[in-house]
């Protein structure tokens, strides 16, 4: 009870005491130069830890065989640490894994992915990679990573599966790359989770039109550039490509039927948003005439009268959108003019 009381008068005590503020500090100009004194030093830390992940990765980037190398190591100082024997098991065990051209090539665009993270800055910024990124999704597409992973066929009695040919993607590397960055061994070896940015920037490498849509579009979107309608045309090309490709009749036909006309129609909206009403229009009545039975046509409509009857006024690149051109854009990007029957535009494959 004594122990409960005393207690009680601490704390009653350190509320009155904390109540009262100290008096300033005598020595402010001191005190603000060896805050700004420890802000510095933390941001060369910061800079110096930067610098040596990008050297680093840069040196194993430079080949898949290196990519792996280091890949391999990373997995043995994170996931297999103090597990060393457990690591060289299953090292033995997936040898043809590690091996086979297109796990090496994961490995490598991995680290090319996560270079134009670390090489992200306030000068070299999103926009400022745009020729970087879709050189990096052109890569991603030429090596087959958009395809179907190649699955041997189950063994069967006498029948032994033939390897996955050189020129197809493993499921193992399609696994590789489907991976977030954030949880990726090398990122976590090297500590460096912290310096990958946190916007206009996709968390997979292997995502292509996560990547299109948050690295790329997004930060056109955002200074009305008229790089944009080119990136849809990529982005509307490669995902009839890669439903054309499929084995899925059922899945080209949906493509064809619902997900492509909601990617063109995404398209006219940025379009008008970036000071090309007339175009967005044309594009707009084209697309409603082609798809008159589609679902989204009466909002398809009412945003094609919407620019018809208030024309915006180009915005200035760079800059934000006047209103007239935001209201108009509303209009195009409201949810019942957008919304697709299954998946979103920037969604769709």
């Amino acid at each position: 009870m004594r122990i409960f009381l005393l207690g009680i008068v601490f704390i009653a005590t350190t509320s009155v005491l904390t109540a009262q503020d100290l008096p300033a500090p005598q020595n402010s100009a001191a005190l603000l130069r060896e805050l700004d004194q420890i802000n510095k030093t933390a941001e060369t830390h910061e800079q110096q830890r930067r610098s040596e992940a990008i050297s680093r990765i840069q040196s194993a980037a430079a080949s898949p065989s290196a990519s792996v190398e280091l890949y391999l190591q990373a997995l043995a100082g994170t996931k297999y640490l103090d597990k060393h024997q457990d690591f060289l098991d299953w090292k033995q065990k997936n040898q043809d894994v590690i091996r086979h051209s297109s796990y090496q090539n994961a490995a490598q665009l991995q680290l090319r992915y996560l270079l134009l993270g670390l090489l992200r800055s306030e000068k070299h910024d999103a926009l400022a990679q745009i020729n970087e990124t879709l050189a990096y999704l052109n890569s991603l597409q030429s090596l087959h990573f958009l395809d179907e992973p190649f699955v041997a066929p189950p063994t069967q009695k006498g029948y032994q599966p033939q390897p996955c040919p050189s020129d197809k993607v493993t499921k193992e590397a399609a696994d590789l790359m489907g991976k977030s960055l954030l949880g990726y061994p090398i990122v976590e070896w090297l500590q460096i989770k912290d310096l990958l940015p946190d916007k206009d920037f996709s968390g997979a490498a292997g995502d292509y039109f996560e990547i299109l849509e948050k690295n790329v579009k997004s930060p056109l979107k955002q200074k009305n550039d008229p790089r944009l309608t080119g990136v849809w045309d990529l982005q509307i090309t490669t995902a009839m490509t890669h439903a054309n490709a499929t084995k899925d009749s059922q899945k080209a036909v949906t493509f064809k039927t619902e997900k492509l006309p909601n990617l063109l129609f995404g398209k006219c909206a940025d379009m008008a948003a970036i000071g090309q009403p007339n175009r967005a229009v044309n594009e707009m009545v084209a697309l409603i005439r082609a798809y008159p039975g589609n679902p989204s046509v009466p909002d398809w409509i009412e945003a094609a009268k919407h620019l018809i009857t208030n024309t915006p006024v180009a915005p200035t690149s760079g800059t934000n959108a006047p209103d007239s051109t935001a209201a108009a854009t509303n209009v195009l990007n409201s949810p019942e003019a957008t919304a697709p029957q299954t998946n979103t535009p920037t969604q769709s494959r």
